[in-house]
């Protein structure tokens, strides 16, 4: 039972170890799109297939190469040294790199595992003991390629062959140094050398150095991981966003804004105009404070996204970052002020090199024309239909106040011009009261959903020898925003 339990460790050895020469040594690692910044290869960061890099050794050229489909790259190694590996810029500037999600576990920690896991095998079972008890005999001829004692070594990788001129091994570095197919670090001899130590295989030097396209390590061993970050040109990416646009909408009027953003940058809070809230209630409940007037736009978009209202998109050149496309909801409301109003609305961004954007300036317009409405009717008294000199003329003015805000006489300035050349004037106001002679002007109060009517009469010119327009022009302008509302009529006598 003894001997049996040996063979199967023995086997699952070989099989381990076959794995291991599977798995060529070198150079390895990964090219990637390092969107936060960190210089650390995060498991959600992208890979960049097709880009195109440069391995140096202690300074001097000695590979290029072209990352595979998955984002990776794997390079023959030409001994100990310091290992660059350096992205091509111009590369980062075509169509031909793209953006692969890290599906695949890097080679390189997938063989660690299996060197790691073959050593713990050997160590903890009873391997060389159970060989003891499986086989007498030694294996007589160490070039022979046969396993000659049947103890699952051949050659030079049984015991028995240490010393012999056959599996001298140069040193433990080069990948096969004696020829004779068998990776060095695989070899007997080689077994103890501390290149061939798994917890080695990766250099653990304080001297690596990780930059923007950079990477670089020194090699104590035969394998040697090397991850290369790309950082994200946010300068770019939020630069091509700037924009502005102006939108006016009149009272309770819903309308929808699109927010577009660089995926890995946080969207600041916002401070919404007056005039203007959210239109969702959820969004007003969670994420929108109404005393402020200030919406986290974060919180906001991402609860768009994950209803799916949202689109990104891959940008032109892999050294941008995404964008994220959001629709925002906003209705205009009466926030008690008469008269059309205007505010800006800044999308700002801080970005992982903590530098803050201004992306799209929304500029929202509240169109309050009718907020008052003022209408001059005049009418020929005789009702002859036609317009002569010496005709008595009544002109009704109606001054209406559409808005929820009731106003007080103070709020504001009204006064009507009429025809320099009128004659027997006289102003009639149904709530108020008026002076003036060809400059009238009225006080009153205009509650809301409120209507004040002006009556003013007077006479054309006895004499009009050509052409003449005689006109009548009201104005209402509210002093707290100097808003202006009014209104013309003309008589024309020809």
């Amino acid at each position: 039972m003894k001997s049996r339990n040996s063979h199967f460790y023995r086997l699952l050895l070989i099989i381990l170890i076959g794995l291991q020469y599977a798995c060529a040594s070198g150079l390895q690692g990964t090219i990637y799109l390092d969107e936060n910044g960190n210089s650390k290869k995060d498991s959600t960061e992208q890979h960049l297939a097709g880009l195109t890099f440069t391995v140096t050794l202690d300074g001097e050229d000695i590979a290029t190469g072209i990352t595979d489909s998955t984002g990776n790259f794997e390079v023959d190694m030409d001994g100990q040294g310091e290992y660059c590996v350096e992205v091509s810029s111009s590369d980062l500037e075509t169509s031909n790199v793209t953006r692969v999600a890290a599906l695949f576990k890097p080679l390189i920690r997938v063989k660690n595992q299996i060197i790691k896991l073959a050593k713990k095998i050997w160590d903890l079972t009873p391997f060389n003991e159970a060989l003891a008890q499986s086989t007498t005999e030694t294996e007589a001829d160490c070039n022979d390629g046969d396993d000659n004692d049947s103890d699952g070594f051949t050659d030079c990788d049984d015991t028995d062959c240490a010393g012999d001129s056959s599996c001298i091994v140069d040193d433990c570095i080069a990948t096969d140094s004696d020829t004779d197919g068998v990776p060095d670090c695989t070899e007997s001899l080689c077994s103890s050398a501390s290149a061939c130590d798994s917890s080695s295989s990766t250099s653990t030097t304080d001297t690596s150095t990780v930059s923007n396209g950079l990477a670089c390590k020194t090699a104590t061993g035969l394998i040697l991981e090397l991850d290369v970050p790309v950082e994200v040109d946010f300068s770019t990416t939020a630069g091509d966003l700037e924009d502005t646009e102006t939108i006016s909408k009149s009272l309770d009027t819903s309308f929808t804004i699109t927010i577009d953003y660089p995926l890995n940058c946080t969207l600041k809070q916002v401070t919404l105009p007056d005039f203007i809230q959210p239109t969702s209630s959820t969004v007003r409940s969670n994420f929108y404070t109404a005393s402020t007037h200030k919406l986290d736009l974060q919180e906001t978009l991402d609860a768009s996204n994950d209803s799916g209202l949202c689109d990104d998109t891959d940008p032109e050149t892999p050294a941008y970052d995404s964008i994220r496309s959001c629709p925002l909801a906003l209705t205009v409301i009466d926030d008690g002020v008469i008269g059309t109003e205007e505010d800006t609305l800044p999308i700002k961004v801080v970005c992982p090199d903590e530098v803050t954007y201004t992306l799209k300036t929304f500029t929202l317009q509240k169109n309050a024309d009718d907020d008052i409405v003022i209408e001059i009717t005049q009418t020929d008294v005789d009702t002859n239909g036609t317009w002569e000199a010496g005709d008595e003329v009544s002109a009704a003015i109606t001054i209406t106040n559409n808005s929820a805000t009731d106003l007080d006489a103070s709020d504001f300035d009204f006064s009507v011009i009429t025809p320099s050349s009128a004659q027997n004037q006289s102003a009639t106001i149904s709530s108020g009261s008026c002076n003036g002679s060809q400059t009238v002007s009225c006080s009153f109060d205009l509650a809301a959903d409120d209507t004040v009517t002006l009556t003013i009469d007077y006479d054309l010119p006895a004499s009009i020898t050509t052409s003449t327009d005689f006109q009548t022009s009201a104005s209402l302008t509210v002093n707290a925003t100097s808003t202006e509302f009014n209104d013309t009529s003309t008589i024309t006598v020809d």
